[in-house]
Formats: C-alpha cells, structure tokens, sequence
C-alpha cells in the first residue's frame, strides 16, 4: 500500500482516461472541408452557398444550396444534413438530417456515410440500429475517412453490432490514427496504455497521446501526466507531469485536478503552495472525487481560516469561469497579473483576459492593451496594444480612452490604421461584446 504522500501517484496510476468510448460512440458530425467546391460553379446560387455555409450563416446556405440538393448534388445534400442536424439557421430535425445524409451517402459522399452511420449508431435516425451503422462507417472507412476509421474501431472495441475484436478494433485505430485523426491517435494511445489488442507498450502509448494532447484534448493531457509522472514510457519529469496536468485541469478535469493538489502540496514540479492544493482538491471534490474531500477536508483543518476562505474564493472563480462567466475569467487573470493569494504568472493572466474579452469584458480587453503596451509575458506590440484600448473605448472605458490617446502619440499614422483594422477584424470576428 502506498504511502498517504504518494497517494496521488498510486491513484494515478489507476486512474489513465481511457475513453467512455460508449458516450462518444460515432463521435461528432465532420464539418465538409468542401475542397474545390468553390472553383467554377456549375449551378447558380451554389458558389453563394457554399461561402454562406463556410461562413456559418446557414440560413443563406440552406436557401441556396437547397434547389441543388434537391437535384441530387451530393456535396449539397450532405450540408444540408449538417445544417439539419445542427438546427443553426434552421429547425433542428433529425429525420431531414437523415433524409439528406442518406441521398448524399447512396452516392458515395464519405463524410455523410460517416455521419449517417452515426445517426443509427446513436439512435438519432429514430431507432438505434447498429447494423446500419457499421454498414455506413465501412462505406466511409473505405474511402480513407478518418472519423469513420474511428468510429469503426469504437464498434469493435465495445462490440456493437460485431463481436468485441480489440485486435480488428487497434487495426482501425491505426488506420484513422496515422492520417492525422486526433480521437483516433487518443484511442491507439489508450490501447497500447492498457495492453489491449495489443502488447501493452507505454513508450507507444505516450507517442500516440502526444498529438491530442497539444490539440488541447484533456483526457490525453491528463494522461500524459501520468506517464511523466510515473516515468513510464517517458523519462520521469515532475516539471512536464504539472504542465500537462496543469492543461487538463484548466478544462476542468477532475483526475488532473486532484493530481495538482498533491504536487502543489508536495512541491513537486511547482513551488509548494497549500492554498492552491486545497483549491485544487476542492475542485475535484466538487466533482463527486471521495479522495478530494478527504484530501480537502485534512488539508483545510490545518490552514488558517483566511488561506482556506483563499482556496474556496479561487476554486469559486475557476468553477464559475468554466461555465462561461466573464466576470470570473476576469477576477482570475487579475489574481495572476497581481500575484495577490497565487504565484504571479503573466501567462495565466493573458489567457484569462483573453477568454473574458472574447466574452465582451470591457477591463480583461483594457489589461489585454496593458499586457501588450508593457511586453508582460508577450513581446512588446504598440499596435496589438492599442487595437485592445480601442475595442475597451469603444464600451465606453474612459482609462482605455486615456490609454488610446496617450500610445497615439508615439505612433505613426500607418500603426494606427493597422491597430484600427485589427479591430474591426475582431468585431467581425466576435461581434461588438
């Protein structure tokens, strides 16, 4: 048994995210890259709506590429499926999605073979049909689909609608997994972790979650943590354990939250920092995680009543600015500019404002201006600078004014005119928030 300081050790080595490939059976809908389909239209109205539909104003899309449709082009049946099933610019319906899917797919459209096989696969063409499903994700597998790849390696690995073939299941994997498909390259990764249809290798398994991993996905962050943690696989490095671990529980994943506080507890791979432990196993232990409130529950006891009502305000923030809250994306990135109650971190700070501004916070914008203007963990950029004090102004923050005029000073008119072209192009981009 392990000792109680290692415990986060031994739990981690139990607890790799392997999957819940039964909630992620057929995965998402692909959105059509359309190659070419913009080159020499041979309908009207179609060049209109495949920019419309690339622009995400699916309602133009649906307008014009619906008569093509209808005269069975097989790209515009396909998107319409899309635009069905993603009820954006028009009423979601699951039977229209499948009606079009299956025109475009009984021409051998790949992506909408995948995603019609989904939608038996799911349930969502009104029953669920697992037959059907294979049926279509091999017509899409063979054409090189990479998420029809997947999908097929989910079915074999589950057993759904075949017999449970973990051999047949890695072979698809590979397939989708080699061709760039990042849910493929977690799932490969996930099999050689556990020795499931094939020699268990850690060194194969860190590879493959390598790539989902820097694509942002948690669940293989997570486990890279581990495997650095433990140093299987990967030379034992408590500094790159925390940073993956620190990228998964910033997406709110329990396991690396809960990781987190033992490293912070135990200065391993950060300085050691008992308030941010005991914020870190709050989290989880907000989650449902039993060993978190134990952690928690020991861990409070022996702080003071002002470093735990610390803990319990940030894990408040972070808990609030996951579901979205720009005033709590803001609180957070000022806590890390300031270093007040955490370490300073700049970086953490620029990427709290920026999630706050693309929410319309008019202060994370205006910090943005400062970060920018002062080169904090940034290089230093006049422009990018003042493009943030303008889109402060203009929500009426009369610092950002100040800011604006005082930076205008020291630069020429052809800086000004990027910054105000920057922006627009952010307005264009998020709207006036």
């Amino acid at each position: 048994m392990c000792p109680r300081i290692h415990a986060a050790l031994c739990r981690a080595r139990a607890k790799l995210a392997l999957g819940l490939r039964a909630r992620r059976l057929g995965g998402g809908l692909a959105v059509f890259l359309l190659a070419g389909a913009l080159s020499a239209p041979a309908h009207a109205g179609r060049a209109e709506g495949m920019a419309a539909y690339l622009a995400g104003d699916f309602a133009t899309a649906l307008r014009e590429l619906g008569p093509i449709a209808r005269e069975g082009d097989a790209e515009a049946q396909a998107i319409l499926g899309f635009i069905y099933f993603s009820g954006v610019g028009v009423l979601h319906s699951n039977p229209q999605a499948v009606r079009w899917f299956k025109a475009a797919a009984e021409q051998g459209h790949a992506g909408a073979s995948n995603n019609l096989g989904m939608m038996y696969a799911t349930g969502r063409a009104g029953v669920r049909d697992y037959a059907q499903a294979l049926r279509w994700y091999r017509v899409a597998a063979a054409q090189g689909d990479g998420a029809a790849q997947d999908n097929l390696g989910t079915m074999y690995e589950l057993g759904r609608g075949v017999d449970a073939d973990p051999v047949e299941a890695v072979r698809w994997y590979r397939l989708a997994a080699e061709q760039g498909h990042i849910e493929a390259q977690f799932h490969l990764g996930a099999m050689y972790a556990i020795g499931r249809g094939v020699i268990g290798d850690d060194a194969q398994a860190a590879r493959w979650f390598q790539q989902p991993a820097e694509a942002g996905r948690p669940r293989a962050q997570y486990n890279l943590g581990v495997l650095y943690l433990e140093g299987r696989g990967v030379e034992q490095d408590d500094d790159e354990a925390y940073a993956w671990f620190r990228a998964a529980a910033d997406q709110d994943h329990a396991g690396a939250q809960y990781n987190l506080g033992f490293l912070r507890m135990q200065g391993r791979g950060v300085e050691r920092d008992e308030t941010l432990a005991l914020m870190w196993f709050t989290l989880a232990a907000d989650k449902g995680d039993d060993l978190a409130v134990s952690h928690r529950n020991d861990l409070a006891q022996r702080l003071t009543a002002g470093q735990a009502a610390v803990a319990r305000q940030l894990a408040r923030f972070r808990t609030a600015a996951a579901e979205g809250n720009a005033a709590a994306e803001f609180n957070l990135g000022v806590t890390y500019l300031t270093g007040r109650r955490v370490e300073q971190d700049d970086e953490q700070a620029l990427r709290w404002f920026r999630r706050a501004a693309r929410r319309g916070h008019t202060g994370a914008k205006f910090n943005l201006g400062f970060m920018y203007t002062e080169g904090r963990t940034v290089d230093q950029d006049d422009v990018e600078a003042q493009k943030w004090f303008i889109l402060a102004a203009a929500q009426g923050d009369d610092r950002a004014r100040q800011a604006q005029t005082f930076l205008a000073q020291r630069m020429t008119p052809e800086q000004m005119s990027d910054a105000q072209a920057r922006a627009r192009a952010w307005l264009d981009q998020f709207g006036g928030r």
